[in-house]
């Protein structure tokens, strides 16, 4: 709906620092931002904030972000508080942006959680997958491209299938 190149690029940037800080995988963020704004309508300066609210009420709610991208959207867009069956109570007075603003204050400490889960061994492994598949993504174009490495790549493959199963059976 707010459409424009500079603000695409903005949001992609965004989405590309929180994958590599927080492991939220940037296609997630970009599809989460989209959902809120069909239905909120706030800007792509605000999107962004959304998202981390999404992130804080997806940690210390234990949702995933699709629900909580929707209860956000519903208790910014409507008359109703998606919230407060959870305990958190929203200033329903306030516009789209203070009901935000309000919801990014009272749910802070989820970033803190998101923060910390990237420090277990699951969270590298997520970040892991997630630059493996960045790294894949940068490659793919080359590799379509060009028959010899797509013949060094199986070999590789090939080669490291045959490791997997010669450690298999020496176990």
């Amino acid at each position: 709906g707010n459409y424009s190149v500079q603000a695409s690029e903005g949001l992609q940037k965004y989405a590309t620092e929180i994958q590599k800080t927080l492991g939220v995988g940037d296609e997630v963020t970009l599809g989460v931002m989209g959902q809120i704004e069909a239905i909120t309508k706030l800007s792509d300066e605000a999107l962004p904030k959304a998202m981390d609210a999404v992130i804080q009420i997806s940690n210390l709610y234990n949702k995933d972000y699709q629900t909580a991208a929707q209860m956000l959207a519903k208790t910014i867009a409507s008359n109703t508080n998606a919230f407060g069956r959870m305990g958190l109570e929203i200033d329903m007075s306030k516009d789209a942006m203070g009901r935000l603003l309000e919801i990014l204050e009272k749910t802070s400490a989820g970033m803190d959680v998101a923060k910390a889960k990237v420090e277990t061994l699951e969270g590298r492994i997520l970040m892991l997958k997630n630059a493996w598949g960045e790294f894949q993504e940068a490659i793919g174009g080359y590799v379509i491209a060009s028959p010899g490495l797509q013949t060094a790549i199986t070999k590789i493959t090939d080669r490291i299938n045959d490791q997997t199963e010669a450690v298999t059976e020496a176990n």
